[in-house]
C-alpha cells in the first residue's frame, strides 16, 4: 500500500487522539500532555500544528478542539472530586495557553494585508 493512500491510514496518532476523546480520556490526556508540551516548547512544531486542517468542519484548525475538551474534562474531574486528574488537566491547560499565545502573535502577522476591512479585502472581478 502506498504511503500516500489516506484511506488506509486510520491509525495515525492525531486521528486516534481525535477519535478517543470522550471515550478513552486517560489515553487522550496522556497524549495531549506530550503534544501540548511540544507545542509550548518549539515554535516550529507550533507553526506546523497551527496550519493543520481540522478533523471536523466545525473547527478552523486541528488544535481548536483541545481547549473545549480540557474545559469539559476539568468540569467532570471537579464534579467527581478527581483531584489528580484535575491537576493534570490544569498543567496541560497552562502549557496550552503558551500555544494559544503563539497563535495570537501569529494572527496579526497573517492578516496584515487588508486587515482593516477596507477595499483590499475584496477581490475585484472584471465584468
Amino acid at each position: 500500500m502506498s504511503g500516500l493512500d489516506a484511506k488506509g491510514n486510520d491509525d495515525a496518532l492525531l486521528s486516534a487522539l481525535w477519535k478517543c476523546k470522550g471515550r478513552e480520556d486517560g489515553f487522550t490526556l496522556a497524549c495531549l500532555q506530550s503534544l501540548v508540551g511540544l507545542l509550548a516548547a518549539d515554535e516550529v512544531i507550533a507553526e506546523y500544528f497551527s496550519e493543520l486542517p481540522a478533523p471536523s468542519y466545525k473547527l478552523a484548525r486541528y488544535t481548536d478542539w483541545i481547549r473545549p475538551y480540557l474545559k469539559r474534562q476539568l468540569e467532570d474531574a471537579n464534579k467527581f472530586s478527581a483531584t489528580e486528574k484535575a491537576e493534570k488537566i490544569v498543567k496541560i491547560s497552562s502549557l496550552f495557553e503558551k500555544y494559544e499565545a503563539f497563535l495570537e502573535r501569529k494572527a496579526p502577522a497573517s492578516g496584515a494585508a487588508g486587515a482593516d476591512g477596507g477595499e483590499a479585502d475584496y477581490i475585484r472581478c472584471s465584468p
